[in-house]
């Protein structure tokens, strides 16, 4: 069969609607459950299509490949457990940020997702390419978080971006990946309140 070379989205400007976004739903779902349990080299069009109830000529007709799937489904997943926050402070937001980051990584999820988008990206290039796209909307969203602070007057309005975040996300995946557990929320306002202060601090 033909298989697809639509572009992945993690977000796409208008998601479908009705029994195609039903059907995506059942989809991601059943992919990501799988990928959790048994891991990606175990995962197949069958597998897939049985626990979301769905035919096989679905999946490849949508997405073509195993590795598409498993791209896309990875991308959809993260978008609903790292939402665009929008608390009305710049402070806030990142605070949410960071919060939904540390919930995440203390689920079986985390570690499908760092072991598809990290290790097999190397070596696979649909994975490559949808973890290039996640990291891409990742930071265009922090963008906006910062766009936002400019317009309420709490941000200069030639803040560098890419500065602010290293001083907000640098500290905190240091201190996720070198200590045990997950952070508490005083050490997330810390974190935060660093990475707003002097940069000297």
């Amino acid at each position: 069969m033909k298989k697809s070379t639509a572009p992945l989205q993690s977000a796409p400007q208008s998601r479908p609607s009705g029994r195609s976004a039903r059907v995506g739903r059942d989809v991601m779902e059943a992919t990501i459950a799988i990928l959790t349990e048994r891991g990606s080299q175990d995962l197949t069009f069958e597998q897939v299509a049985e626990k979301a109830g769905v035919n096989r000529t679905t999946l490849y007709r949508r997405w073509g490949s195993k590795s598409r799937l498993i791209a896309w489904a990875m991308l959809e997943s993260m978008d609903e457990q790292i939402p665009q926050p929008d608390a009305g402070t710049l402070r806030d937001d990142l605070i949410d940020m960071l919060t939904s980051i540390n919930r995440f990584m203390g689920t079986p999820l985390a570690t499908t997702f760092f072991q598809v988008m990290g290790v097999e990206a190397r070596t696979d290039k649909a994975i490559a390419e949808a973890a290039r796209d996640y990291w891409d909307t990742r930071f265009q969203l922090f963008q906006k978080v910062i766009s936002r602070a400019v317009e309420r007057g709490e941000l200069a309005a030639d803040t560098d971006g890419d500065r602010l975040s290293e001083r907000v996300f640098g500290p905190f995946y240091f201190r996720l990946f070198t200590r045990p557990g997950r952070l508490k929320k005083a050490d997330l306002e810390k974190i935060i309140d660093r990475a707003l202060g002097p940069a000297d601090s």
